[in-house]
């Protein structure tokens, strides 16, 4: 195999890798845990400045559309 050949493969399964990832961080079950956990621990705003009570009122409006 050439090292072009190689290279493209290895960027093929990262890609897989982070579809796999993604689809794990934004399954539902695993963004209600999430949720509830932050929720307990009284979590604080993170880099986007959104609050945890933020967070319930934004998931709510992409629940409706």
């Amino acid at each position: 195999m050439n090292m072009e050949q190689q290279v493209f493969d290895e960027w093929k399964e990262d890609q897989n890798c982070d579809e796999r990832l993604m689809e794990a961080i934004a399954d539902p079950c695993n963004l209600r845990r999430a949720y509830r956990k932050v929720k307990s621990n009284g979590g604080a705003a993170g880099v986007d400045g959104m609050s945890i009570d933020d967070v319930a009122e934004w998931l709510r409006a992409i629940r409706e559309n």
